[in-house]
């Protein structure tokens, strides 16, 4: 949980600028930023599951590769995804956390790829497509 929560916050500071907090009193009068960041536009709240579906999702296909690799130590299949740019700036590598798989994070991995960055989502060991030890699927 707490990785998860600071992995959020390093993203979200990447992309919003920190809300502006006023103190009037013994009141705090918060100003909401827009949605808009240098060119960046944000998924909007309202129409979240229709902008996925027909911004997101299609921009992420056109761009996704997937792959596994084989752990040296005891040779077990670790499945990632990776989105490539043309004319990247860098690369950005994306870990889940327990009991995630890529697939939530593919909203952050669209706004890294609008920003020119190529993106590596890794699944763990036992997660989404990765190997894992016990029949069950719904255990990690």
């Amino acid at each position: 949980m707490k990785r998860n929560t600071i992995l959020f916050l390093i993203i979200l500071s990447l992309f919003v600028s920190c809300t502006t907090v006023e103190k009037s009193g013994r009141t705090m009068n918060v100003l909401v930023p827009e949605t808009n960041y240098g060119g960046l536009e944000i998924i909007n709240e309202q129409d979240y599951a229709k902008e996925m579906d027909t911004i997101v999702l299609p921009y992420l296909e056109s761009k996704r590769h997937y792959n596994v690799i084989y752990s040296k130590e005891d040779n077990h299949r670790i499945y990632y995804e990776y989105f490539d740019n043309e004319n990247e700036k860098g690369t950005i590598v994306i870990l889940h956390g327990f009991s995630e798989f890529v697939n939530k994070y593919n909203e952050v991995a669209y706004y890294f790829l609008k920003q020119n960055y190529d993106v590596y989502l890794i699944e763990h060991f036992g997660h989404g497509f990765s190997e894992r030890n016990i029949e069950d699927l719904s255990k990690v």
